[in-house]
């Protein structure tokens, strides 16, 4: 379970060093700005456009991180985590 957390705070190190958050960020943010304080809608309408964003958001999210992904890094990580649970 360690390594999993390791690994997962490594590609969230990785995601946020680069600049690829900024923008679905910013999406979100003018939404919220746009939505909340210029022209109050209905609870039901907010809530489902606010889950098309979200939605939307995520998926651009993913394809960015998936498209950022290095072959080698990924092997590299592979082979140390298995030489490592090898010797536990």
């Amino acid at each position: 379970m360690k390594k999993i957390a390791e690994l997962t705070r490594y590609g969230l190190h990785i995601y946020f060093k680069g600049n690829k958050f900024i923008m679905p960020l910013v999406v979100i943010i003018v939404y919220q700005y746009t939505m909340y304080t210029i022209m109050p809608v209905g609870i039901v309408d907010s809530f489902v456009m606010a889950s098309y964003l979200v939605f939307f958001v995520l998926v651009w999210t993913g394809l960015s991180v998936s498209a950022d992904e290095n072959p080698v890094m990924e092997q590299i990580q592979l082979l140390r985590v298995r030489t490592a649970s090898a010797t536990i």
